[in-house]
């Protein structure tokens, strides 16, 4: 556990370090949280999908989301941690939602292509929320490396989601 706690400690300097050489903007705590809520619902929709796809290929890029996910949710957290934001993963009344919404979606048809389209609903979601943040600092002629990223991992992850469809 320690090795955990000092890995993200260290990948906190590294991102600090980074950070100040860009010149990043610092988003506010709504921002941050924003960005931390589509990761989070990315990777329980990942988890959600996964078992259900019978497609091996399918499972793979799914895998590969759940981790750049992880990745991704580990340099909010530590960017959250630096600047004192709390993150709150969503309620277990969201979860329940999302998930039953999945499984019902995906009851008489579990094919990639209607997995992808259950997933692709959900990064097109995303694109949209975080598109707003970073169209919002552009317009007051700033840049956030860390919702840039965000939406590029999300841009990505629809594209591999339309290889299904």
């Amino acid at each position: 556990m320690n090795e955990q706690k000092e890995c993200k400690n260290a990948c906190c300097e590294k991102n600090n370090q980074k950070n100040s050489l860009r010149g990043e903007k610092v988003l506010c705590a709504e921002e941050v949280r924003e960005i931390y809520r589509n990761l989070v619902a990315g990777k329980d929709s990942v988890e959600t999908l996964r078992p259900m796809s019978e497609d091996s290929a399918f499972r793979e890029v799914l895998l590969e989301e759940d981790k750049a996910y992880s990745e991704m949710c580990n340099r909010v957290e530590c960017y959250a941690r630096e600047r004192g934001y709390e993150l709150k993963d969503l309620s277990l009344f969201a979860k329940g939602m999302m998930h039953m919404s999945a499984t019902l979606n995906a009851l008489t048809d579990k094919s990639a292509s209607k997995l992808a389209s259950i997933m692709l609903q959900g990064i097109n979601m995303g694109v949209i929320s975080i598109t707003k943040i970073v169209n919002k600092l552009h317009e007051e002629g700033n840049s956030a490396p860390l919702a840039e990223d965000m939406l590029e991992l999300l841009k990505h992850n629809a594209e591999e989601m339309k290889t299904f469809l």
